[in-house]
């Protein structure tokens, strides 16, 4: 498709040149009848000790609604780390590892948050404050260590300078698109979904008021845009959840190439490379499997079942080793796909009662991070927009 939209900078100069599935959760719900006796991790950075696949937690599990967490699991140690993010009701989604530490947007406090990590007692967190309404969903760090975000309420594209601590925010000519997940390319635009209007947009970054939105409409409406990945400068893949599609962008056309559907309940959602860039891993949010794309010849791969039952796989990274990581949102666990012929799967319970578990990062020592609260007993309904 040909169709672009260009919007300008507040300087009026046109410039040069990583419903969503948002749960909207109402958080420290006063629970009738019922008196809820968890324990709470009155100090953060408290270790607990796991066997694998279907341990049980050696400690009481945390958790209690309104709280929030993020935390480091070593594979070598089997072991998790837990740290309680200051503010209530952060509900975290999105996590990004950098240099500068860990940085995930607080959806439910219009805050970005970052831990910056040292040991199990040596750590502190920082947290930045965004206009009400915001809602950031993701982050993503540029070349220059810039930390990205997408504020899913507000209709702005905004990065958080992490050696001053300063925001920048960058208006999205449409109104209401909804950003929800966003990537980087190796020239460092920033690439984002627009959940409400079906396009992908790019915005190319000069200075704080030398910029440039581009927007891309993906061919399908009501595609319900998630996850995004850019392979490069002209690969720019997206995830069109509500087609059960993946689609290609090759904005030097410009043009969009959808993939075949797969079935209807297959719900794809977040996007991973796989190694060598020939390949990418998506997880079935509602399909209940962590599936391959295979680039190189436009064919779907293997399609692996998770072990637990509506876990509703929701984030993905890949390690060292070629092994991917993800998130249950569901299932109250992380898991691991070995690439072994028919595809190994190990599931470490998340000692978090009721957890909500969200975004996941591994990092370069392929440790792993990732942010988790917990959902009422009442579950409430998701909001999709």
């Amino acid at each position: 498709m040909d169709t672009e939209h260009l919007s300008k900078s507040r300087s009026g100069r046109y410039l040069r040149r990583k419903s969503c599935v948002l749960i909207s959760l109402t958080i420290g719900l006063v629970l009738v009848g019922t008196v809820l006796l968890w324990a709470r991790a009155q100090a953060s950075g408290v270790e607990v000790s796991l066997e694998g696949s279907a341990a049980e937690p050696a400690l009481a599990a945390y958790g209690e609604y309104g709280v929030s967490y993020v935390f480091r699991f070593s594979p070598t140690l089997q072991a998790f780390e837990v740290f309680t993010i200051p503010t209530a009701g952060a509900a975290p989604d999105g996590v990004v590892v950098s240099d500068s530490g860990i940085w995930f947007a607080e959806t439910g406090a219009d805050r970005i948050g970052r831990l910056v990590y040292t040991g199990t007692t040596d750590y502190a967190f920082q947290e930045y404050e965004l206009p009400a309404g915001s809602r950031p969903m993701n982050v993503a760090v540029d070349g220059d260590g810039r930390v990205w975000f997408t504020e899913h309420g507000r209709n702005r594209i905004g990065y958080v300078d992490a050696s001053t601590g300063i925001t920048y925010e960058f208006v999205i000519s449409t109104t209401d698109v909804a950003p929800m997940d966003l990537d980087v390319a190796p020239n460092d635009s920033i690439w984002f979904t627009e959940r409400a209007t079906d396009h992908i947009g790019q915005l190319i970054f000069t200075t704080t008021t030398d910029y440039q939105v581009r927007e891309f409409y993906v061919g399908m409406p009501d595609a319900g845009l998630s996850g995004v990945l850019a392979q490069g400068n002209d690969r720019i893949w997206a995830a069109l959840s509500n087609k059960g599609r993946l689609v290609l962008l090759k904005p030097s056309v410009p043009n969009v190439y959808p993939t075949s559907a797969l079935t209807s309940t297959a719900y794809p959602f977040m996007l991973a490379p796989a190694s060598g860039d020939q390949s990418l891993w998506f997880t079935e949010l509602y399909g209940n499997h962590i599936s391959l794309f295979v680039v190189s010849t436009n064919e779907w791969g293997l399609r692996y079942t998770v072990p637990s039952a509506n876990s509703r796989p929701y984030n993905l990274d890949v390690d060292s080793t070629g092994a991917v990581w993800f998130s249950e949102q569901a299932g109250g666990k992380i898991g691991r796909l070995a690439l072994t012929p028919m595809g190994t799967f190990t599931e470490f319970p998340v000692p978090l009662q009721h957890g909500r578990i969200q975004g996941l990062d591994v990092d370069a020592e392929d440790v792993v991070w990732f942010v988790a609260d917990s959902w009422s007993i009442l579950n409430l309904p998701i909001v999709m927009r």
